[in-house]
């Protein structure tokens, strides 16, 4: 598996969710349990800002993966682990220099 090592803009704020089942029983009682193994999510929005050469290679890296093959990454709190991106965003501001948006979600597929 391959590895996305090229550095974001500023300090992105992650989005951090959690998976659960919950049963709703009378008189308003309910119970919650985690959904699986894998039940936090965190996602993370990122933009990339350079020139074109820079820009181009984080796009055809995540065309070659096409949204469904999965890549390391760390995110800015240090853990490592499987991400997908399935769409990104792409600027030109001009003068040979553009800007990638996407956000990146763990992955747990085996």
């Amino acid at each position: 598996m391959t590895t996305f090592t090229w550095m974001h803009d500023r300090s992105p704020t992650g989005d951090v969710s959690f998976r659960f089942k919950e049963t709703e029983f009378g008189d308003g009682y309910n119970q919650r349990s985690p959904d699986g193994i894998n039940s936090v999510v965190d996602k993370w929005p990122l933009t990339f800002t350079g020139e074109a050469a820079f820009v181009n290679a984080i796009a055809n890296f995540l065309d070659a993966r096409a949204g469904v093959d999965p890549f390391n990454w760390t995110n800015p709190n240090g853990a490592s682990g499987r991400y997908l991106a399935s769409k990104y965003s792409r600027t030109n501001l001009g003068s040979g220099v553009g800007r990638v948006s996407v956000t990146f979600e763990r992955d747990f597929t085996p």
